[in-house]
């Protein structure tokens, strides 16, 4: 499957702004194609533990995460991200369904702390833990 294309397919979705654009899009497809298989976890792999602070200026580590919680879900995310967009009520769902057994990280690389609380705010998200490294 060719990652450009999952991407690219949004762009007929009609809830993407007329003047959405790519850029950061595609600077994330190239980072992916970049690093190649290698840079990808497979089921039964040993995730590294990691320290992320949150935009509030909390800050976790996914071991800590894992004592308190049953699971971690991890989503790597930015703000012109239209996928991303449209993935988010259903992970404030999830953390609304399940959000006292399962921790989810929001990380993106990208952003910064005020663009975080727009977006959160913008899309009405609990979710109790945007990151960004």
């Amino acid at each position: 499957m060719d990652i450009a294309n999952v991407f690219r397919d949004f762009s007929a979705d009609e809830t993407l702004p007329e003047n959405y654009d790519f850029a950061a899009t595609d600077h994330l497809i190239a980072s992916i194609q970049e690093q190649g298989s290698e840079a990808f976890y497979r089921l039964g792999d040993q995730v590294a533990d990691f320290t992320l602070t949150t935009a509030d200026g909390e800050t976790v580590t996914l071991y800590g995460l894992l004592a308190e919680y049953k699971a971690v879900l991890l989503n790597f995310w930015f703000a012109g991200c239209a996928p991303c967009r449209y993935e988010f009520p259903y992970l404030q769902n999830a953390y609304e369904e399940m959000g006292d057994e399962v921790a989810i990280l929001a990380v993106t690389p990208y952003d910064d702390d005020e663009t975080i609380r727009q977006y959160k705010n913008a899309l009405g998200l609990s979710i109790r833990s945007e990151e960004r490294r």
